[in-house]
């Protein structure tokens, strides 16, 4: 854990936000509003750019080319630890 967070202090904004005590000027609020918005409009951008690599090729007509294209597009598609899973599912709510 980061020694500089203080999770005692995250915790009691959390606290106040969850019985309603918790006041944030509008204007800070619609900006937060607008980051977190942008944030994800980008992982989901991002997201769906990971289709356009769902087939692999280039590999060569050796056998084991065959294989890699085949381990990959997996990988691309949403299997064997795939590239979709890792970086962009955990983010996106």
């Amino acid at each position: 854990m980061d020694p500089t967070i203080d999770t005692y202090e995250w915790q009691r904004v959390l606290d106040s936000a969850n019985v309603g005590d918790l006041a944030l000027d509008p204007a800070v609020a619609g900006a937060l509003e607008k980051v977190c918005d942008d944030y994800l409009a980008r992982l989901e951008q991002m997201f769906f750019a990971l289709d356009g690599v769902r087939q692999i090729s280039g590999f060569g007509t050796l056998p084991s080319a065959a294989v890699l294209e085949q381990k990959f597009s997996r990988k691309a598609a949403g299997g064997d630890l795939s590239s979709r899973q890792s970086s962009c599912s955990t983010s996106i709510p």
